[in-house]
């Protein structure tokens, strides 16, 4: 799958996107990847600096931990806003790296 909004209509479809509203406006989403990584965290910019990323994650963090799942995420190096948010969430950075096979 190429196209990235088929991607996230798939990701809706399967239940795996969450937003969050404020005065009926989407202010900000994050999904599960299908491999089962957390990810595509967007915050719309009139809403960035209020803390909606931050709860966002938490939210799919403890709906993982619900589910009895590791929560998990991917972060290229240098994006270090993204990876300032996962530590102020828990998150630790793995001490291996870690290789990805698809069948």
């Amino acid at each position: 799958m190429e196209d990235p909004g088929e991607y996230v209509e798939e990701l809706i479809s399967r239940g795996q996107m969450w937003g969050m509203f404020q005065n009926g406006n989407l202010a900000g989403f994050v999904g599960e990847h299908l491999e089962g990584s957390m990810g595509l965290l967007e915050v719309v910019p009139e809403y960035r600096r209020q803390g909606i990323g931050f709860r966002l994650e938490a939210y799919l963090i403890r709906h993982f931990v619900e589910q009895g799942r590791i929560p998990f995420c991917q972060i290229i190096e240098g994006n270090d806003e993204s990876m300032n948010l996962q530590k102020k969430l828990g998150m630790e950075v793995a001490a291996l790296p870690t290789w990805w096979l698809f069948d």
